[in-house]
């Protein structure tokens, strides 16, 4: 029903065919001509601790269109909006958040950054430049480890392993070794054995 009213695109992180099923609709929005509004991505892939800015997933990029970022700043004390690996959850980050007196939220709309020639050509070049500009307008430094870094940890957790087990940077496996996230769960729970 949410689904439907926001007109949302769900993607399973899990499934290569949602991915791809994903950034075809982001691309046939984006370049429907104003029968869509704006197309508003989450390039993260999810929420952080706030401390830094993790590698940005490239779908929203693909469709080569000019891109306005936007740094939303949570600055309440007690960080209640964390769901990733070290999360409390939805549920209880809501409940949470709805039990502080106060809740403060700064949303800054950066200028739209349009992509030169070169950003055309290199999709990677475009998302992390604007990845760039959002981490100098908010004053958290990148990292370069993605979502697929938390799923990795949270295995390795559930493994019973050092959480940090899970920590093996996996843009850079993913590139380097052709491995997905899924081989390379497959890997750890053969070292944990």
């Amino acid at each position: 029903m949410l689904e439907r009213l926001c007109r949302l695109i769900l993607v399973s992180r899990e499934d290569s065919g949602s991915r791809a099923r994903a950034t075809e609709e982001i691309q046939r929005r984006a370049h429907s001509g104003g029968d869509w509004p704006r197309v508003l991505v989450f390039a993260e892939g999810t929420t952080t601790n706030r401390k830094v800015l993790l590698n940005f997933k490239r779908g929203g990029f693909l469709p080569k269109l000019p891109v306005q970022g936007v740094v939303i700043k949570l600055n309440n004390k007690l960080n209640t909006m964390i769901w990733g690996a070290n999360g409390v959850g939805l549920l209880k980050g809501l409940f949470f958040t709805l039990c502080q007196f106060h809740n403060s939220l700064e949303v800054e709309f950066l200028p739209v950054h349009h992509p030169s020639q070169e950003e055309m050509d290199d999709t990677a070049l475009f998302t992390e430049n604007v990845r760039q500009e959002m981490s100098k307008s908010s004053g958290i430094p990148t990292s370069d480890y993605t979502v697929e870094d938390v799923f990795l940890m949270r295995e390795a957790r559930r493994l019973k392993m050092p959480f940090a087990s899970g920590m093996v940077v996996c843009l850079r496996a993913h590139r380097d070794l052709g491995l997905d996230v899924g081989e390379m769960k497959t890997h750890l729970r053969r070292f944990a054995a």
